[in-house]
């Protein structure tokens, strides 16, 4: 799980931020541990880098089972849940990391979302909002909005899927998944998943909406502040990567799994949410 390198960079960009860091270790893992003055107040970040060295899924599997380990002692320690940066991501996706890493250190311009307007954008104005600033880059999705400044400039933007739906009581219930939200860089835009989010509500009416957390950075309070409520958790997913490009992929089948010079990482699963906008729990099958 060690990388000098990697956690040696990581290092190097959070301290040229301005935040107090100290490269600790804990139970033969390295954790960068970061203060710093937000709006005033005295705040934390820990950052647990992980290399990616594991040739064999269960090499990954015992890995994940350590980092989590790690990660929960280091909650308990410093009351702080530390955010997980994989070699992987690191190497492929640096500057969009870094900006991530700066919003969390709490270098970034703030915009507040009642000064922006709402409204629904295309397909190709999604995908490359995503592809540029969300992690896991574009999604297919059915419903997409976006937050423009005053200026007309798109800042965030957010997607959903179609309706999944069923009969309860002899209504139809209309469930919807949200899938992305991302703000540019360097932004954080205070109620923005809130503006978007009831835009979508007032326009489709929904009588519930689904959505995840990755584990691996937040416990999903942002989605618990506005009123979603945890269902469940996800199971980690086991991806292959190459050392060359540190592209991953995932894992579909184990029986696919040989020796072909990739390495496996497990990541940290994450948490399911749920939004209930109708009460169809007392309704009849």
């Amino acid at each position: 799980m060690i990388s000098i390198r990697l956690t040696q960079e990581i290092f190097e960009f959070v301290s040229g931020t301005g935040a107090a860091c100290r490269i600790l270790d804990t139970d033969g893992a390295q954790f960068i541990d970061c203060h710093f003055n937000q709006n005033g107040r005295d705040s934390r970040l820990v950052i647990l880098p992980c290399g990616i060295d594991s040739q064999t899924p269960q090499a990954a599997l015992l890995d994940l089972r350590s980092r989590m380990n790690v990660s929960e002692k280091l909650s308990s320690e410093t009351g702080c849940r530390p955010v997980t940066i994989s070699e992987d991501r690191w190497n492929s996706q640096q500057e969009l990391y870094k900006t991530r890493l700066a919003v969390h250190l709490g270098q970034q311009e703030s915009l507040f979302a009642r000064n922006c307007s709402c409204r629904k954008i295309s397909k190709i104005e999604a995908d490359d909002f995503m592809q540029k600033y969300h992690t896991y880059g574009q999604a297919k999705c059915r419903h997409r909005y976006g937050l423009f400044d005053n200026t007309g400039d798109l800042v965030a933007a957010g997607t959903f899927s179609n309706a999944r739906k069923w009969i309860k009581g002899g209504k139809t219930i209309l469930s919807y998944e949200w899938i992305r939200y991302a703000a540019a860089d360097g932004l954080r835009i205070s109620g923005g998943m809130g503006k978007v989010l009831k835009t979508f509500i007032r326009d489709i009416s929904p009588d519930d909406i689904m959505t995840y957390s990755d584990s691996e950075w937040s416990e999903g309070d942002s989605y618990r502040r506005l009123g979603f409520v945890m269902e469940g958790e996800k199971e980690p997913v086991l991806f292959r990567v190459d050392p060359k490009t540190w592209k991953r992929s995932p894992v579909r089948d184990i029986e696919d799994v040989h020796s072909d010079g990739y390495l496996y990482y497990m990541n940290c699963g994450s948490r399911k949410f749920r939004l209930k906008l109708t009460d169809y729990s007392e309704l009849p099958e």
